[in-house]
């Protein structure tokens, strides 16, 4: 069991350190704690918890490609993707909390806008409704 929990109220779902030291410094950053003289972020003993990833950084299973076929094992012990880093505190303001980008859809847009159902000069040629009221009105229509 470690000893240093980084994350208040976490329970024994826990992550190991990552090894990467960019990635370690990104963790450092997102999270709210200060070191302190008991308390070290690179202890081999410093875990935080699953909770604080979301569910798509944690890898859980083992994935292979036999003969173009997928296969998948179940991993005894869960692990974080490269470039993950807590983005989920729970208690904190909102703004301390950073959410997953949305993956951007890949739609069509129209190429050109509608074209106009009518040009300018035919437009112009007809009386515009308060021109048609006026002059219906002095002819007594």
């Amino acid at each position: 069991m470690p000893s240093d929990v980084v994350c208040a109220g976490v329970p024994f779902r826990l992550q190991g350190n990552q090894k990467d030291k960019q990635q370690r410094e990104k963790g450092k950053r997102s999270i709210s704690r200060q070191e302190s003289g008991d308390f070290n972020f690179e202890s081999n003993y410093t875990r935080v918890c699953a909770n604080y990833f979301y569910a798509s950084d944690i890898v859980t299973t083992y994935d292979f490609d036999i003969n173009s076929d997928s296969a998948s094992l179940k991993r005894d012990k869960r692990t974080l993707k490269a470039d993950t880093a807590p983005t989920i505190f729970e208690g904190l303001p909102s703004y301390l909390t950073k959410r997953k980008p949305r993956s951007r859809s890949s739609t069509m847009r129209p190429l050109c806008k509608r074209p106009r159902e009518s040009s300018c000069e035919e437009l112009r040629a007809w009386p515009t409704p308060c021109l048609y009221r006026i002059v219906a009105t002095r002819m007594g229509v």
